[in-house]
């Protein structure tokens, strides 16, 4: 088992996202639970069949708008963040990470 641990301002909004990007763009989840702890944390709880660093950069690669803030190698756990640039109402046409402005 594995957690993913998100925070950002907008986690709730952003949790949906998350994990459709998860259940459909990462190999090897056999299943998601999700528990929304507040507006700003929530934590998804994986059935996963793998290495977590692996896991941790198909989280980091590709288009989707969260940055892996860190790993605790030993605790199954990783952090996220929401990348730079991404706003939950439409598309900035950037590239995670780029600024829009």
């Amino acid at each position: 088992m594995i957690s993913i641990v998100f925070e950002s301002d907008e986690a709730l909004f952003d949790s949906t996202f998350l994990e459709r990007y998860i259940s459909e763009k990462v190999s090897g989840i056999e299943s998601v639970r999700t528990a929304r702890l507040s507006k700003s944390r929530v934590v998804f709880e994986l059935a996963f069949r793998g290495n977590p660093g692996v896991l941790a950069g198909r989280l980091a690669s590709g288009w989707a708008p969260f940055q892996v803030e860190s790993t605790l190698e030993g605790e199954n756990t990783i952090k996220l963040k929401r990348s730079n640039g991404y706003r939950p109402s439409g598309n900035t046409g950037c590239r995670p990470g780029e600024d829009p402005e």
